[in-house]
């Protein structure tokens, strides 16, 4: 325990130290009487840097947590390039990670309008967000969704619901059940009818007599899955996972064994 500790401490003081020296040598500076924008690349940790076109040195200020935005008497900036429309007297940042913001005329995420202004902005997690109209993820409109109604059923957004509809990555999945959608184990979901593996309806599933195994493997009734796939002639009465919570996906039933999905004579010799 003590070790998974100090693993822990070390990596969060790594983290902390990359994002400080990073932020530091990111960010706008006056070069000869003119603005431009410093980051690093991250595959190679080099310097680079652009002119920022049309930037007025005099007027310059940069606002944000993460020091990315910043504005001059007339234009707005995100990361060196201009903000085109974007009023620098009421423009306020909404969720700086995932750059959502507003001025007093429209909605932007980046350096793109994607709305007129509405009340009712509210950033949801993981690159989603809501107002009064519309749902986006990442910037772009979800269709079909219903922006009063609508929830992450994770912190990452990767499944959410309306009234009507659930969403996997923010793409209608058709078919589900919204009222009745919920995560059981892992990477599987049920709604009064159907289990899914992320977003795969399993075949012939029934969520009423669904198992969850472990190691990614699952049964519904009389039949057996690995992941999304139906295994072929296995037998649920008798079928048991044999390499616990290893990730090794090793299972038999009393016909034969099995690796993942497939059948096998032998259990593959695995470090």
């Amino acid at each position: 325990m003590k070790i998974l500790l100090w693993f822990i401490a070390i990596g969060a003081v790594l983290f902390i130290t990359f994002f400080f020296l990073t932020r530091k040598l990111t960010g706008y500076k006056v070069v000869d009487g003119k603005v431009v924008y410093q980051k690093i690349r991250n595959a190679t940790w080099k310097k680079v840097q652009h002119e920022v076109e049309g930037a007025d040195p005099e007027t310059l200020k940069i606002f944000g947590f993460s020091g990315v935005y910043a504005k001059d008497k007339d234009r707005v900036f995100l990361e060196g390039n201009h903000i085109p429309e974007a009023d620098p007297n009421s423009f306020k940042i909404l969720e700086d990670l995932h750059k959502y913001a507003k001025d007093k005329y429209f909605l932007f995420y980046s350096t793109r309008k994607i709305g007129e202004i509405s009340d009712g902005f509210e950033y949801l997690g993981g690159g989603f967000a809501k107002n009064d109209r519309h749902v986006f993820n990442r910037g772009a409109i979800i269709p079909g969704a219903h922006a009063k109604t609508f929830e992450l059923l994770d912190e990452k957004g990767f499944f959410a619901r309306d009234y009507q509809s659930v969403f996997c990555s923010g793409q209608k999945l058709n078919g589900a059940h919204a009222a009745s959608f919920k995560k059981v184990k892992f990477c599987y979901y049920v709604d009064q009818n159907f289990v899914y593996y992320l977003s795969n309806r399993l075949e012939h599933s029934n969520s009423t007599h669904f198992e969850f195994f472990g190691d990614r493997y699952s049964k519904s009734g009389n039949n057996v899955y690995y992941r999304e796939k139906l295994i072929q002639g296995a037998d649920a009465q008798t079928f048991k996972v044999l390499s616990g919570k290893n990730g090794k996906y090793l299972a038999e039933d009393k016909n034969a064994k099995y690796w993942g999905a497939k059948k096998v004579d032998d259990f593959p010799k695995l470090k």
